[in-house]
């Protein structure tokens, strides 16, 4: 055998190789489709209509004078070659497909990601902002909205709270699309979610109440800085109030206290104040 005959093996690992890396088609695959999406080695047969409804980057894209010689065409369709990764490719082109998303009860963090960044990058406004509102909702910016969310015990449709990965995964997604209002909230439910939550939410809760006023008859005037998340002040002085009077006093304390440790939330992680936050979204 000479040297400039390959020898069998080296050409079938080629050949291995090659077939690995034909495209194949993903489940977004429109029969009556008009353009296919090529992202990696994945391909989506879409509509240019549906594209260019949603999207004024590919809007301009279609618009775009076509040479003399057609280039890759599969089932009839020009290949249009993307560099996205294909999964966050195909819940972004199924977003498209389906206006009723948003009105599902839950969404996984890495569809709602997807959106957000791709929304982004093709100028899918309205989707975008949907996609945003709806992340957003899970770190309330309102003292009121967030102790509506955990006083009732709410679920989180994303279950970012309960898992210290998604929520580091969060930060960084609104760090990285600067939707800084929803820092404070995110941060804090972190801190709940490491390896010593009760000395995070001492830290954290300890700044909920104001000073109680001294010979009140309280149970534990300093248990405040032990409790987990922020009680309605109905449901603070009934625990720990012995009187009427004291109830409406501590009442009053701890709405005070609440307010001036919301107000303060963003200063503890280092951040702006809240109106300065909201006004820096780029929503």
């Amino acid at each position: 055998m000479s040297l400039s005959q390959p020898s069998p093996a080296k050409r079938a690992r080629i050949d291995e190789d090659s077939e690995s890396s034909a495209p194949t088609r993903s489940d977004v695959w429109h029969s009556d489709g008009s353009v296919v999406l090529q992202a990696s080695n994945k391909q989506f047969r879409v509509h240019w209509g549906v594209l260019t409804m949603h999207s004024s980057v590919f809007k301009d894209l279609y618009s775009v004078p076509q040479p003399d010689l057609p280039g890759p065409m599969v089932d009839g369709c020009p290949v249009v070659e993307l560099h996205d990764d294909p999964e966050p490719l195909a819940h972004f082109l199924r977003a498209l497909y389906n206006p009723a998303l948003f009105s599902q009860k839950t969404l996984s963090f890495d569809v709602l990601a997807a959106l957000i960044r791709l929304g982004r990058k093709y100028d899918c406004q309205e989707l975008r902002k949907a996609s945003v509102e709806r992340l957003i909702s899970e770190f309330p910016t309102t003292a009121s909205a967030y102790e509506a969310f955990r006083e009732q015990d709410l679920v989180s449709p994303l279950s970012l709270t309960s898992s210290s990965t998604t929520l580091y995964d969060a930060i960084q997604l609104l760090k990285e699309q600067h939707l800084l209002s929803a820092l404070p909230v995110a941060y804090f439910c972190s801190h709940i979610t490491t390896r010593r939550p009760r000395l995070a939410q001492m830290r954290i809760v300890s700044g909920l109440f104001s000073r109680p006023r001294e010979g009140w008859p309280m149970r534990d005037s300093g248990a405040a800085a032990y409790i987990p998340r922020m009680f309605a002040a109905d449901l603070f002085a009934k625990k720990f109030a012995h009187c009427p009077e004291c109830a409406e006093e501590v009442r009053d304390s701890v709405s005070a206290g609440r307010e001036r440790a919301w107000n303060d939330l963003p200063s503890m992680f280092g951040l702006p104040s809240w109106e300065e936050l909201q006004a820096s979204d780029e929503i």
